[in-house]
């Protein structure tokens, strides 16, 4: 199960941009959505301004590289997206 194989690989290997990337891919393609968003937000914290497209560009079949993508966006990496500003509720002062 490549899920299992990169829990356990990012778990020794935390700041690998590749194996963030491809760990919250795998758990957007699986469902697992609320995974796929922390493990994006360790790619953001990693490269801030991450591009699903740069990644999927990696893939030389036109199949992977879409996949690859589509489950990027999928966990929220949706392309130049840069750092994620937080929430506002109104109620500052």
């Amino acid at each position: 199960d490549a899920i299992a194989i990169l829990e356990s690989s990012m778990g020794r290997h935390p700041n690998v941009l590749f194996g963030q990337a491809a760990l919250a891919a795998n758990y957007a393609a699986a469902g697992r959505d609320e995974e796929a968003a922390g493990a994006a937000g360790e790619v953001r914290r990693l490269l801030p301004f991450f591009e699903a497209e740069s990644f999927g560009a990696l893939f030389q079949d036109a199949d992977d590289r879409a996949r690859a993508v589509q489950a990027l966006r999928s966990a929220g990496l949706d392309g130049r997206s840069g750092p994620k500003e937080p929430q506002r509720s109104g109620h500052e002062e």
